[in-house]
């Protein structure tokens, strides 16, 4: 099952706009089930927000070329948590101080959550 939400920006909240049943996940079923969301669509979206699946990102470059694909906040964080949390020195013996860590994804998830562009460069200096 495959669900398509939208941002109602009369309400704030987040609405069902489509739901398909599939057989599977394979780019021929995406590309079915985003071309049957096409076709309700008055005009294609700017914005697309999709998890980490390649199959849906390549898929709704394919169907929705002019929409931009973003993936989700949630996998962003997971990976890059990941990816610092497993982070080595140059010289593989010497240990990234865990602190150092921390605070790494600290800076990072404030810029994701930011809300204008100056908090964002404040946390690059």
């Amino acid at each position: 099952m495959a669900a398509i939400c939208y941002s109602n920006s009369v309400s704030d909240r987040g609405e069902l706009a489509f739901l398909v049943f599939l057989s599977d996940e394979t780019a021929d079923s995406m590309e079915f089930a985003f071309k049957s969301f096409k076709k309700s669509l008055l005009k294609c979206p700017k914005y697309v927000m999709v998890d980490k699946d390649f199959t849906e990102l390549s898929t709704i470059a394919k169907v929705l070329p002019t929409a931009l694909a973003l993936i989700c906040q949630f996998h962003v964080l997971k990976y890059l948590r990941t990816l610092i949390s497993t982070a080595r020195a140059y010289d593989r013996d010497v240990k990234i101080d865990e602190e150092k860590k921390r605070m790494i994804m600290n800076i990072i998830r404030d810029m994701l959550y930011a809300l204008t562009e100056d908090v964002v460069k404040s946390k690059l200096d």
